[in-house]
């Protein structure tokens, strides 16, 4: 029998040097400079750690912003175009549809790595039923299928999601997993994560209406005396803030060069900023969302006041005829 071949250790790594590179880790880790492209953004040191991953792609993007540009804590885009961008390539436009949901989740993560505090997105309105059925299945189809497959993501980077409209409208199936999905991620805050808000069957005009029919009832119940009603009251009936979205939009973009509002958040987005993009929602990226912060962030708000303000992202503290701020949700 041949003699058995001991196998050689490997050279321990010497004690002085393991400390040396733990120091030098812990220094980068923690030291200002490692995280000075971070610092415009209003980060907590939880949210930094739970979002390592996401720092290349934080860095690329805040590189193409202006240092003085301070991103808004709550963006709402409403979604356009996804058809017309099948049809000027010849497909069926519930490849559109496919397409923007895909997009729809490459923005969602540049608005993570920004800091964006709360993201809504105005997937379908109330008119929207209007459309051919077949293509009604194809969009709700899109996004009950992104909705399961991104869950664990959700889970991972303590995203709450949350969605406002006519609930009883959707597929049976879609109202049990955004049930699911809203209730297994109730836990997780703006501190270290975000909200993500889908306006689904959603249209202002319903929203106000069933808000003014919960009044209604309080004050025929004598919860609620008619003098009581005032806008702070009002605003809370709305699916808005029952779904803890306290703060309305500061910068709204719509896509496509569309210049309307389409009933999106009529009340909440009295005093929000808009910005209209050229780029169909499929061909939206991170230039184009980018472009959009930083004319936010070159604006003034002034809330029909005629003193002088700070710019836009940072009038953080104010609110139509001197309202309190709504707090951070």
């Amino acid at each position: 029998m041949p003699p058995r071949l001991k196998s050689r250790p490997s050279p321990a790594l010497h004690p002085s040097s393991s400390v040396v590179i733990s120091l030098i880790f812990l220094y980068f880790v923690l030291s200002v400079d490692a995280f000075q492209f971070l610092q415009p953004l209003p980060y907590s040191r939880r949210f930094l750690h739970r979002n390592l991953h996401l720092h290349r792609h934080l860095k690329a993007a805040r590189t193409a912003l202006p240092p003085s540009v301070v991103v808004p804590e709550h963006l709402a885009l409403v979604l356009d175009g996804n058809g017309r961008w099948a049809q000027q390539r010849g497909l069926p436009r519930g490849a559109g549809h496919m397409e923007g949901t895909q997009r729809a989740f490459d923005v969602l993560k540049t608005c993570q790595a920004l800091g964006i505090r709360t993201v809504t997105l105005y997937c379908l309105s109330t008119e929207n039923w209007s459309r051919p059925q077949a293509e009604i299945i194809i969009i709700l189809g899109c996004i009950e299928n992104s909705l399961r497959a991104n869950l664990e993501y959700a889970h991972k980077n303590r995203i709450r999601l949350v969605v406002i409209g006519q609930m009883h409208r959707l597929p049976l199936s879609l109202q049990a997993l955004v049930t699911r999905a809203e209730a297994e991620t109730a836990g997780y805050t703006q501190e270290d994560g975000m909200t993500v808000c889908l306006a689904l069957s959603y249209g202002g005009r319903d929203d106000i209406v069933q808000a003014c029919r919960a009044l209604a009832k309080q004050v025929a119940t004598g919860e609620v005396h008619p003098e009581e009603i005032d806008e702070t009251l009002f605003e809370s009936r709305l699916s808005t803030h029952q779904k803890g979205i306290l703060r309305p939009p500061d910068l709204v973009v719509r896509t496509s060069g569309e210049q309307r509002w389409s009933n999106f958040m009529l009340f909440e987005c009295a005093y929000s900023e808009f910005f209209v993009s050229e780029a169909l929602w499929p061909d939206f990226r991170q230039e184009n969302l980018l472009a959009a912060l930083e004319s936010y962030g070159r604006r003034r708000r002034r809330f029909g006041r005629v003193t002088e303000c700070q710019p836009a992202a940072a009038a953080t503290t104010e609110q139509q005829g001197g309202k309190a701020d709504h707090g951070r949700v």
